[in-house]
């Protein structure tokens, strides 16, 4: 009375990243502290993003994120609802060509 044992073969695919990056115009916040590094946290927390710089003294934002699993609209949409979504408005995104990988 042998007992079989199924093995089970995980079969991950490995998806290569595409790093973009992105500068974000931000129109809304009034604070360093409270709505810059607010963003910020909300992007770093976002799967997908790599690297997020917000200023509040240029009122914009940096952003590297992985364009297989999130896009540009995507991150409009994160910073815009930061703030509850009445606070914080994305005026203009520009991509940053030639990012290192």
């Amino acid at each position: 009375m042998g007992s079989s044992k199924s093995s089970e073969v995980k079969v991950t695919e490995a998806v290569s990243q595409d790093l973009k990056q992105v500068k974000a115009e931000i129109k809304g916040m009034t604070c360093e502290i409270g709505c810059a590094r607010l963003i910020q946290s909300k992007l770093y927390k976002t799967e997908g993003v790599t690297f997020a710089s917000v200023s509040f003294s240029d009122s914009s934002g940096v952003i590297t994120y992985d364009a297989n699993r999130i896009s540009a609209e995507d991150l409009r949409a994160i910073i815009e609802d930061a703030g509850g979504g009445d606070i914080y408005t994305v005026v203009a995104l520009y991509d940053i060509p030639n990012i290192s990988r």
